[in-house]
């Protein structure tokens, strides 16, 4: 069990994380009861996942390197909110964010990979490092002849991020397939959305009228409305401005 936490104490196992879905696929998962992992090809930075593309080199000559058909992610975050991540993630200024901890996440994963030896799963704390020290891993991995049955290092390469990506402070959901898993990018998997999730915040940017169809919507999906608000993060305090004459 203790493995499957990289990069992560105790301590961190009850600590807040939070993702913003675009409205569209939280309420997808929402009606679906399932979660979504991607394969990290679909990723946008190309260094991240460079485990996926490296030609290993044995004695024997190229190794074929199934590894990177056979793992999955979902990326998430221990800051709370920021600007900058309301505008990557919401751009259409339609985002949800929604709020868990690392253990509930896990946890919600675990319990469909347990059901079989052929599925592993993990969560861990992204590590972020300067170019080239992540060019260094690259030449470790490339002289490397071995791959682990259970995917953790695998997992463990997908945890390392360039340091221009720190602000992230990112967080990822994986989960590996001894065998390849049928479909190529996606892997969904079932959950309770109301027993993972605790909280609902909506755009900071949303005018009220689509704040309220917003609302509507989520609630006709089975949410309640106390737990679902707007992010406050451009409210400013009302507080009393003096002026001195």
């Amino acid at each position: 069990m203790k493995e499957s936490y990289i990069n992560l104490d105790e301590s961190d196992l009850n600590k807040p994380i939070y993702r913003i879905f675009s409205l569209k696929y939280f309420c997808e998962l929402a009606l679906t009861k399932k979660n979504t992992l991607v394969h990290p090809s679909k990723w946008d930075d190309p260094l991240e996942n460079f485990l996926l593309n490296q030609k290993i080199q044995t004695d024997r000559g190229p190794a074929r390197n199934h590894s990177r058909k056979n793992i999955y992610g979902q990326c998430w975050t221990f800051k709370n909110e920021s600007d900058a991540m309301w505008r990557i993630y919401s751009s259409k200024k339609s985002g949800v964010k929604v709020k868990t901890t690392v253990k509930k996440l896990f946890n919600s994963l675990q319990n469909v990979c347990r059901k079989t030896d052929k599925k592993f799963c993990y969560i861990g704390k992204v590590e972020y490092y300067k170019r080239e020290e992540i060019q260094s891993h690259i030449d470790k991995f490339k002289r490397t002849k071995k791959y682990s049955k259970n995917g953790l290092l695998e997992a463990r390469k997908l945890l390392l991020k360039r340091e221009t990506f720190s602000y992230e402070d990112e967080i990822r959901l994986i989960s590996y397939f001894r065998e390849r898993y049928p479909t190529s990018e996606l892997f969904k998997y079932n959950v309770n959305p109301k027993k993972v999730f605790s909280e609902i915040a909506l755009d900071p940017r949303l005018k009220n009228e689509k704040k309220e169809n917003m609302i509507e919507k989520l609630t006709s999906l089975g949410f309640n409305s106390k737990d679902i608000t707007q992010s406050k993060l451009y409210r400013l305090n009302k507080n009393e401005i003096r002026v001195l004459s």
